[in-house]
């Protein structure tokens, strides 16, 4: 299996997280759990049936399969729509973090200046070459997931973790499911849609369906732990008044004979990390879903205004809307976005699908000739 396509499904799971968390916890008395389990066998089958597409289009991304496939006044509509589903992903998870940095860092910062700040780093980066930010992206892997599996397993073992609280949420396993909490939690199953534009330098093989069961057994694993802890500590009542529950549940743990006492001060960095990694994953992804729809330049000027004009009119609305956001509105903002997210997914499925049929139609009648 592909170390890098492993990267970018955890990427997205722990980045993703702290945001969809609270969306399907909002619901926890209302068919979440059931809608989990759901999104788990959904999810499962999306990451084998995507991969394996992709396997059949080696060294291709999504751009030269639809110009391939498609008529061009088809392609390109199809292309910078997912451009901008792809640039939108980013969005929410950035506004929940300048939400985070404002409550948690310093409650004296600006409004705009932890957004000022992270879209700094993040234009610097987002145009560099894809292999770089996979390089990049398994670095902050292997610096932050071990963190976070300390972190899990502290808070398993945490003396204030209600037991009750924990098996009153399970009962509700049989409640009927919600498609908002469904699509919230199948949405972190998606991180393989990275392959729209990756796949032109991995080009993962048919990998083996164990490794990818695994795999989506482990993040299955991770997504309960999400669901059941904050319910463990603050209860199914209590935990829909905590607005930022990923990080209240980290405060409440100690590190009794480490050398940092509050599980807090690690718990930060680490999501800004993660959340910075998934963001330009997001982002140079739908920029280079916008940059071919358009014909190469001849000029290097050329090529940085095109690159960068999506990302220009994103860091000047998010500049202008962010003084009107706050944390409610970022969330019934990312509760609506993902209610439409699995179309676009299911859009390239459908594409992949057709050219793979299509493909090997062409192949069967050129052997019989």
């Amino acid at each position: 299996m592909n170390r890098y396509l492993f990267y970018m499904i955890v990427l997205v799971f722990i980045a993703l997280m702290s945001v969809q968390q609270v969306i399907f916890l909002d619901e926890a008395y209302r068919g979440s759990l059931m809608s989990i389990l759901l999104a788990f066998i959904a999810g499962t089958g999306f990451i084998v049936w995507l991969t394996r597409l992709f396997s059949r289009f080696p060294n291709q991304g999504l751009p030269e399969i639809a110009h391939r496939w498609l008529p061009r006044p088809l392609a390109v509509p199809f292309l910078l729509v997912q451009s901008a589903l792809w640039f939108a992903t980013g969005v929410f998870p950035l506004l929940y973090m300048c939400e985070v940095a404002k409550r948690f860092i310093d409650p004296d910062y600006a409004t705009n200046e932890p957004l000022a700040l992270f879209l700094a780093v993040i234009v610097m980066f987002v145009n560099i070459h894809s292999l770089s930010l996979l390089y990049f992206i398994e670095i902050i892997l292997v610096l932050t997931l071990p963190l976070l599996v300390v972190l899990c397993f502290k808070s398993y073992f945490s003396d204030q973790l209600m037991s009750y609280s924990m098996m009153e949420a399970a009962s509700r396993i049989l409640e009927a499911p919600t498609y908002g909490a469904f699509s919230a939690a199948v949405l972190l199953f998606c991180g393989c849609m990275g392959l729209v534009v990756f796949n032109r330098h991995i080009a993962p093989k048919v990998v083996n369906l164990w490794y990818l069961l695994l795999l989506s057994a482990g993040c299955f694993a991770f997504l309960l732990t999400a669901y059941f802890i904050p319910i463990g500590l603050f209860g199914a009542d209590g935990i829909q008044y905590i607005n930022y529950p990923w990080y209240a549940v980290a405060d409440t743990l100690r590190m009794q004979y480490g050398f940092v006492d509050r599980i807090l001060f690690i718990t930060i960095p680490l999501n800004i990390f993660t959340t910075l990694a998934l963001v330009l994953m997001t982002w140079h992804v739908g920029l280079q879903l916008w940059k071919s729809v358009w014909p190469n330049p001849r000029t290097v000027w050329g090529n940085l205004a095109i690159a960068y004009v999506p990302i220009a009119a994103l860091f000047v609305f998010l500049e202008m809307v962010e003084n009107e956001l706050g944390f409610t509105r970022v969330k019934e903002y990312a509760a609506y976005w993902n209610w439409g997210q699995p179309v676009g997914a299911i859009l390239v499925l459908l594409l992949l699908s057709f050219a793979a049929r299509r493909s090997k139609r062409s192949l069967g009648g050129g052997t019989g000739t």
